[in-house]
């Protein structure tokens, strides 16, 4: 009988890789630190980025329901029921309107207020936190914000009686009721950056049967937090899961705030996290490379005495998992806890508007994401000098030596710590009020009827005239000119108990125009034939289209939020009255002419409009020359026009419309720098003598806009923008510095044999200095040059849309702090890495390629 004894080498594999690990410290130390410093760089920006741009976000886009971002569903208890039984829905909160509509105090004439009876997951969820007395418990107690405490003066007196002016439901009908209540408590406005335009008054849901008992139901606000979103799409998909709630508990309809997630905030955060990571590929490639390089005949040693690839390539994989391991856990959880505390603290300290709206990035997924990037890292930056320790023959081993590294790895990895820093420098630190606030106004004040912009739930209200006549006999106002929108009545309809105005002009099917309009929308249908059905006539037969009136200055002002598609744009000719501007479309911003399509009206067209004019219940028909075609571009927009699609001079305007002093649908105007008694009047000054004559007008349906108020809001947007910028850009500053010292310090290890050659015929250390910075800032002059390129491209590219603008003297300063702490840096490294060489002989560094 015999024995047979099967002979493993496993242990002997697992011993050698820990015995290789223990001989070699500093390469372990150093691919830790390497690993470590990934780990916390990648834990810290997506800590920090996070939890800042979800901070920064539900401030900025402020709205109801801060805390789930505005989505809701309109319904009743019922309904409230069904939605809280759903699996998708975490929490559901409810709250009923008490006022058929906005609230008519005159003291909120330029607000938009409302009375509303929440429960408490509302309070609770949605962040409507008490900072004194008590929520409501009866008909006649209110509960304030913090904002609209300061706004009438009460100094958050718990007690204090306050009369609303309360539209209530009577017959279908809505009427002005005065209800003394009294202030119960305040609480800290969740969403005080709109507080200039909209607030909230809460009561008991008892005022209801109490004083608005005809109300109708099933409009009231369910807002849901939703467990089913996509999180890849930054909440991209609300209306689409929204949409299905609705149909599964049969709601009335849904809301929610578009994500303030976009491609240009979500681009800025990968490329950052992919910079990050292929820094930290640089770092460790080299680490292991060197390690490698060092050890290669020590591998061959290994293959001589029977160790197979496999095994050579587990015992390698077995010291970078220890490795990863230790670099991970360190850095992971070091980078989420300062990850946290930093986005804290400088939310705290430098952005204290927002400070409420912070909510840290969750630790468990920052520290998966970063474990996850880093150890990626760890292993693509490994793969290379494994493969080549494992596939090497013995003989090869031998004989191997170390390859100069080229340069173009160097200033790859230089130019990407420049890109990043070029990038963020530039938007963080060159963020500018002026550009923003001029982006969004060319005249200093700007009064729309909220009606031209969005729909209102009660009857049409039009401008006074002699709101337009006090405005006039301010002393500083200059330029003061009117754009009128035509309507038809009826100018509303009535919908479950509610107004909805809407806003249109008509004209008959049978002109160039209304031909233009059914060749425009079949060309932007997948069946052409549906373009009849697509532009419904009404029941006078005639087609909805939106008609505007200015002069010729307001037109200029105007097109500087157009382009001009085909003619041109002549002021002069435009003041004559018998030439129009066409818009096919108001809402395609992007969309240019089908060049296939073959469209019915085109610059210099002769075309005939025949206009109704309900006041006078007439047809006006006119002949106009098609002076240009225009398209909406840009994306800010003053509305004024309201994007109508045909703009006729003003005279001709009213004499189409016999109602035209009904129809002002805009006033623009500015403030002259000094009056005509040398009296100098600040921005703040203007714009309280303006907000005072609306008051006295008293007209609830218009809206204030002014450079003022712009320059206000976006000075606190700097401020945050700023700190986090500097934030951001200390962070990257470190990456940068780590990633030059890494380099240059591996490139000339590499090179010490050579060093040492080139010393034993006379090279000195003076020389040996010169040469490491001439070739290192070579590199760098170069890395700038790329940095230079494509940092400023991208820096053009995120600048150009709404959140960010380009500044060329950021973008010089940042080339500028880059190319000197770099020189610096490269310095610096040529003194120290000659000094260290130099510790030892010329003699023992030749002997290596022994």
């Amino acid at each position: 009988m015999s024995i047979m004894f099967r002979n493993s080498n496993e242990s002997l594999e697992k011993e050698l890789a820990a015995e290789d690990y223990k001989a070699h410290p500093v390469r372990n130390t150093l691919a830790v630190l390497a690993v470590a410093l990934s780990a916390i760089l990648l834990g810290l920006t997506l800590s920090v980025g996070i939890g800042f741009v979800q901070t920064s976000a539900r401030s900025l886009g402020a709205s109801p329901g801060p805390g789930c971002e505005s989505a809701s569903i309109y319904g009743d208890q019922e309904i409230l029921e069904k939605v809280r039984k759903q699996p998708q829905v975490d929490w559901a909160a409810y709250v009923r309107r008490c006022s058929s509509t906005r609230l008519h105090n005159r003291e909120f004439h330029l607000l938009d207020v409302y009375l509303l009876a929440a429960d408490e997951t509302h309070y609770d969820k949605n962040m409507v936190d008490l900072i004194a007395g008590t929520y409501p418990q009866t008909a006649n107690e209110i509960l304030l914000s913090d904002t609209m405490s300061d706004r009438l003066g009460l100094n958050q007196q718990v007690g204090a009686p306050y009369t609303l002016k309360v539209v209530v439901q009577k017959d279908n009908e809505q009427a002005d009721q005065e209800i003394p209540m009294t202030v119960c408590g305040y609480y800290r406005n969740p969403i005080r950056n709109c507080a200039d335009i909209y607030e909230e008054i809460y009561t008991d849901e008892a005022f209801i049967p109490t004083y608005n008992p005809d109300l109708p139901a099933g409009y009231d606000t369910i807002y849901v937090k939703l467990n089913n979103l996509n999180p890849l799409k930054f909440g991209h998909d609300k209306d689409e899961k929204l949409s299905e709630l609705n149909a599964v508990v049969e709601g009335n309809g849904r809301s929610f705030k578009t994500s303030d997630m976009t491609a240009a905030v979500i681009i800025p955060m990968f490329l950052i996290i992919v910079c990050i990571m292929l820094c930290g590929y640089f770092f460790i490639y080299n680490i292991f490379d060197i390690s490698i390089v060092n050890d290669i005949r020590f591998y061959g040693e290994l293959k001589t005495i029977g160790m197979s690839s496999r095994q050579l390539r587990r015992m390698l994989f077995w010291q970078m998992n220890k490795i990863a391991c230790y670099g991970i856990v360190i850095g992971g959880l070091t980078g989420c806890i300062l990850g946290q505390t930093a986005s804290g603290k400088i939310v705290a300290s430098f952005a204290e508007n927002i400070a409420m709206y912070y909510e840290p990035a969750g630790i468990v997924i920052t520290f998966l994401s970063g474990a996850v990037f880093a150890y990626l890292t760890l292993l693509v930056s490994t793969l290379k000098p494994f493969r080549i320790a494992c596939t090497i023959s013995p003989v090869e081993a031998a004989r191997y030596r170390p390859k100069r590294k080229k340069g173009a790895f160097s200033i790859i990895s230089f130019a990407l710590s420049g890109i990043l820093f070029v990038v963020v420098y530039t938007l963080g630190m060159g963020f500018s009020v002026e550009t923003q606030v001029n982006r969004r106004h060319n005249t200093d004040f700007q009064i729309r009827h909220k009606g031209i912009l969005w729909a209102q739930n009660e009857p049409f209200t039009p401008f006074d005239t002699e709101l337009v006549e006090q405005l006039r006999d301010l002393a500083f106002v200059k330029d003061l000119r009117l754009y009128y929108i035509a309507r038809t009545k009826p100018d509303f309809q009535v919908v479950d108990g509610n107004y909805w105005y809407h806003t249109s002009a008509e004209i008959t099917p049978e002109g160039e125009i209304a031909k233009d309009q059914i060749a425009y929308v079949k060309s932007t249908l997948p069946d052409p034939s549906d373009a009849k059905q697509a532009l419904t006539l009404n029941e006078r037969g005639n087609l909805p289209i939106n008609v505007c009136g200015m002069d010729e200055q307001g037109l200029l002002d105007e097109m500087h939020w157009y382009t001009v598609l085909e003619g041109n744009i002549d002021p002069d000719k435009f003041a004559q009255g018998n030439y129009l501007i066409y818009l096919r479309n108001a809402f395609d911003h992007n969309r240019h002419q089908d060049e296939n399509m073959v469209y019915a009206v085109h610059a210099g067209d002769e075309v005939n409009v025949t206009f109704y004019d309900d006041a006078a219940d007439r047809y006006v028909d006119r002949e106009f020359t098609v002076m240009a075609i225009v398209l909406n571009v840009d994306p800010y927009g003053s509305g004024n026009s309201n994007h109508s699609n045909i703009w006729v001079e003003q005279d001709t305007f009213q004499g189409i419309y016999s109602d035209y002093k009904n129809l002002v649908g805009a006033i623009t105007f500015n403030g002259a720098d000094a009056m005509k008694d040398g009296t100098v009047l600040s921005e703040q000054e203007q714009q309280a003598m303006v907000e005072q004559v609306m008051e006295q007008d008293g007209n609830f349906q218009l809206r204030l806009d002014s450079v003022c108020q712009e320059r206000v809001y976006f000075i606190e947007r700097k401020r945050t923008i700023t700190v986090f910028g500097a934030f951001l850009v200390a962070i990257i500053g470190l990456i940068g510095i780590a990633n030059i010292i890494n380099t240059v310090t591996t490139d000339v290890i590499a090179r010490k044999v050579e060093y040492a050659a080139m010393q034993s015929i006379g090279m000195t250390r003076r020389q040996m200095e010169q040469d490491i910075f001439r070739k290192y800032a070579r590199y760098i002059f170069t890395a700038l040059m790329l940095a230079t390129v494509i940092g400023a491209g991208i820096s053009y590219m995120v600048g150009s849309g709404v959140m960010f603008n380009f500044s060329p003297g950021a973008l010089i300063t940042a080339l500028l702090i880059f190319l000197l702490f770099s020189a610096l840096l490269c310095v610096v490294m040529a003194q120290v890495l000659t000094k260290v060489m130099n510790r030892q002989s010329i003699v023992e560094r030749l002997r290596e390629i022994v």
